[in-house]
């Protein structure tokens, strides 16, 4: 992974899917794409009990440690998807 991100504050059973998404633009399935395009009442209804309790955690991470391109609406999430994550925006600029 290209990233000095730090995911350690996530659930361990979500931490390589948002590892995955961020890095690679892997499709973030349907709780976490709910949250990256900040859709609250969606993040509610499909988070598990673990998510649903730390939405604080999730709020805090995607704004201090995820890029600011990654999440925000359901455009931002589409354009880094296939833009590839991080891995792919790294190549476009190095060539």
């Amino acid at each position: 992974m290209l990233s000095q991100i730090d995911y350690s504050d996530l659930p361990h059973h979500m931490i390589l899917r948002t590892m995955l998404y961020i890095e690679r633009g892997s499709e973030p399935g349907v709780f976490l794409e709910a949250l990256l395009e900040n859709n609250l009442v969606r993040s509610f209804n499909t988070a598990d009990d673990v998510n649903f309790r730390i939405m604080a955690v999730w709020a805090s991470f995607l704004y201090n440690k995820a890029p600011s391109d990654c999440w925000g609406s359901k455009a931002k999430v589409d354009k880094w998807i296939e833009a590839g994550g991080l891995e792919g925006h790294a190549k476009k600029v190095n060539g």
